[in-house]
C-alpha cells in the first residue's frame, strides 16, 4: 500500500511539473516570414544603435602656432605615424605677416641708405 501511496505522488507530481512548466510556457509570438523573387542586386543592411562611443586612447595635441585649420587627414580612432601631416593650417596670415617683415626690412635699408647719402 505504501508503494502505492508513492507512486500516486510521482505521478501527481509529474502531473503538475508538466502543466506548470510545458503547458505555460509561451511559445515565441511574431514570427513572420516574408517571401519575395529572387533579384540580383545590391544588399543593403542599416543598423542603429544607441551609447557613448569611448575612444581607444585619447591624446591632447598642440601646436606652435595658432590659426584657422583649412584641412584635416585624420579621423578619430585613426593610426598616426611620426612625421605623417595630420592638418593644414590657412596659410594667408603667415604669408601676410612675412610680406609685412619684409616691407619693415626694406623701409630700414632705405632709411640707412638715406642717412649714409646725406
Amino acid at each position: 500500500m505504501k508503494k502505492f501511496f508513492i507512486f500516486l505522488a510521482l505521478i501527481i507530481a509529474s502531473a503538475l511539473l508538466y502543466f506548470f512548466y510545458f503547458k505555460n510556457a509561451s511559445p515565441i509570438k511574431n514570427i513572420s516570414y516574408e517571401f519575395t523573387k529572387i533579384e540580383k542586386g545590391i544588399i543593403k543592411k542599416t543598423v542603429s544603435a544607441t551609447g557613448t562611443i569611448v575612444p581607444i586612447s585619447k591624446i591632447i595635441l598642440s601646436s606652435e602656432i595658432s590659426g584657422k585649420i583649412v584641412d584635416i587627414f585624420k579621423d578619430y580612432n585613426n593610426l598616426v605615424t611620426k612625421g605623417e601631416k595630420l592638418a593644414i593650417f590657412d596659410p594667408d596670415p603667415f604669408i601676410l605677416k612675412v610680406e609685412e617683415s619684409q616691407t619693415a626690412v626694406d623701409i630700414s635699408n632705405s632709411k640707412k641708405s638715406k642717412f649714409k647719402e646725406g
